[in-house]
């Protein structure tokens, strides 16, 4: 299978569901980033994702997707599209070719990228497509432009949510950053606490110190934490709380 994460606009979450989401979801280890610019170092210290970067030019976009098509038989990919007006130029060459694809399309609560959701859809067709709202505190709140508020007199804005097969929420969170720091992905850090039971590795922490064992406590409650949030993400699969 192949998940293609694609968004006109730049600055909407597209790296971060490619990177740090979508692998937890899809189970892919694989991340080609189609863009002008290189595959982001901060993620070295992944155990979870592979990173390869590609540009846009004709001979290398060419390559590459045969390069996803080739492989995608054996292993499920995700392909993070640049922003800007090389995105078109992408997708066009992924129709072009007639590649096994499965969208993402991030919605960030920046009212103006509904203009680039509804472009990026007809683009796309009857492919099967996920709409990720993301980096928001408040679903209903922050996508007023989208469900309405009756404080301010906006009617709701359903029928942008149509044609879309499935919806998933990736609210903003700190973990994201941190991840960053460590140059890992979240689900890196998720996986930590699996490896041990805590009420039995607490006293060999405790047998290397105090500041050891403040430490250690330290990335474990960190540990749970991006846990609880991917399984949040999952979970909130179509909770939308409205009927489209």
């Amino acid at each position: 299978m192949i998940n293609v994460v694609f968004g006109q606009k730049g600055g909407i979450g597209k790296t971060l569901i490619s990177n740090h989401v979508l692998p937890y979801l899809s189970g892919s280890r694989m991340v080609v980033e189609i863009d002008n610019n290189n595959f982001s170092s901060i993620y070295d210290n992944s155990k979870k994702i592979i990173g390869k970067s590609t540009n846009t030019s004709i001979k290398e976009l060419e390559k590459t997707l045969n390069d996803i098509d080739y492989d995608s038989s054996d292993d499920n990919i995700i392909v993070d599209v640049g922003g800007g007006d090389d995105s078109t130029k992408v997708i066009n060459a992924i129709l072009e070719i007639g590649l096994d694809v499965e969208y993402w399309l991030p919605l960030s609560t920046d009212f103006e990228t509904v203009k680039t959701l509804r472009n990026t859809r007809n683009i796309i067709g009857d492919a099967k497509t996920n709409l990720v709202f993301s980096n928001f505190t408040n679903l209903k709140i922050d996508f007023w432009f989208i469900f309405g508020s009756e404080e301010y007199g906006i009617k709701e804005n359903l029928e942008i949510l149509e044609n879309f097969n499935n919806f998933y929420q990736v609210k903003n969170s700190v973990l994201f950053g941190i991840a960053k720091v460590y140059k890992t992905t979240i689900w890196d850090l998720a996986l930590i606490h699996k490896d041990y039971e805590l009420s039995k590795i607490k006293n060999i922490w405790r047998k290397n110190g105090r500041e050891y064992y403040h430490k250690a406590l330290q990335m474990h409650r960190l540990s749970v934490s991006c846990d609880n949030f991917l399984k949040g993400v999952k979970s909130s699969q179509n909770e939308i709380g409205v009927e489209v």
